[in-house]
């Protein structure tokens, strides 16, 4: 399903809303996000204790000192953001990825972890005690070798490469990030940009054939 891209303005009107049912369940709303883009969205000092994010992607956010308890962040993509001080304790987190995230200092007590991963992310300070389930710190990303035939060929036919490339090397997440980082991009240059953090580009390596080249 197609993302929408939600504007600050949305997201404090639904910070007001979710606030006000937490007081009192019968007035207000739950924050329950679902498909959604959050791009530099600024969610600093906001509480959003108990809410749902679900197949959301959040890129360049500020989420300083923000409040996720008891909230539950499912099939999620978490990408450069400012997570600095992130209090989510309690929280039930699920196949999500953070990626080159400022986590220094974000606390995940007694939080629920599956398939979550934290790559190359910030991470001091960070405390996780008594969480439980499965998650991945690393440190930094693997970045197979593959040939991406011209720089100004056709995006989808350049993500198709490596994202089989990313497949054969056994990172199948990190293909399913990477469509979805280019998906969301607002630009030719900005998603080519992305494609490369994920693999190294050996199109201009003396052993280079341009036999090879796909026409596009």
């Amino acid at each position: 399903m197609e993302k929408k891209r939600i504007t600050q303005e949305e997201f404090d009107n639904a910070v007001v809303q979710h606030n006000k049912y937490i007081e009192d369940d019968m007035v207000g709303a739950r924050a329950v996000f679902e498909d959604t883009i959050f791009d530099s969205i600024d969610m600093s000092d906001k509480q959003l204790n108990s809410a749902s994010f679900k197949n959301c992607y959040f890129r360049n956010c500020n989420m300083a000192d923000t409040g996720l308890c008891f909230a539950e962040i499912k099939d999620c993509l978490f990408d450069r953001c400012n997570a600095k001080l992130l209090v989510a304790e309690e929280a039930a987190i699920s196949n999500t990825t953070f990626e080159n995230c400022n986590m220094s200092k974000a606390y995940f007590t007694h939080s629920g972890f599956d398939k979550t991963r934290f790559v190359g992310c910030d991470m001091e300070g960070s405390s996780f005690q008594n969480a439980f389930g499965s998650l991945d710190i690393i440190p930094e990303r693997e970045k197979p070798k593959c040939k991406l035939v011209g720089s100004d060929g056709n995006i989808f036919v350049l993500l198709g490469i490596a994202s089989s490339a990313l497949k054969k090397n056994g990172q199948r997440e990190d293909a399913e990030n990477m469509r979805e980082r280019v998906y969301a991009s607002q630009s030719y240059y900005e998603a080519l940009g992305i494609i490369t953090e994920y693999v190294d580009d050996e199109s201009m390596s003396e052993d280079y054939d341009e036999s090879d080249d796909i026409s596009m």
